[in-house]
C-alpha cells in the first residue's frame, strides 16, 4: 500500500453535547480510482452530525468504521436526551 508518513497529520477535537444531537448521517467517499487498484487504497466513512439548532459537524473515519460509530453515537445520543429530559 501507499506509504504513511508519520509528520504533517491535521486533527483537531470537538466536543459533542449528545443531549443537542438531532441526527446523524452516513456516507463513504471511494479510494481514487488509481488507489484502489494499483496501491489498495482505501477510502473514508463520513459522518455529518446535525444540532438542534441546525448546525452541522462532519466526522472522518476510515474505511468500514462509519456504521460502528454511527450506531454507538446515536444509542449515547438516546441515553444523553433520557437523562437530560430525567433532570
Amino acid at each position: 500500500g501507499p506509504c504513511r508518513l508519520s509528520c504533517c497529520n491535521e486533527y483537531s477535537i470537538n466536543n459533542i453535547d449528545l443531549s443537542q444531537v438531532e441526527d446523524i448521517d452516513q456516507h463513504g467517499i471511494p479510494a481514487p480510482f488509481y488507489q484502489e487498484c494499483f496501491c489498495c487504497g482505501s477510502g473514508k466513512d463520513v459522518l455529518d452530525v446535525k444540532y438542534n439548532n441546525g448546525q452541522y459537524v462532519g466526522i472522518v473515519l476510515s474505511q468500514d468504521e462509519g456504521e460502528k460509530i454511527s450506531s454507538l453515537l446515536l444509542n449515547q445520543v438516546e441515553e444523553a436526551q433520557l437523562i437530560d429530559r430525567d433532570l
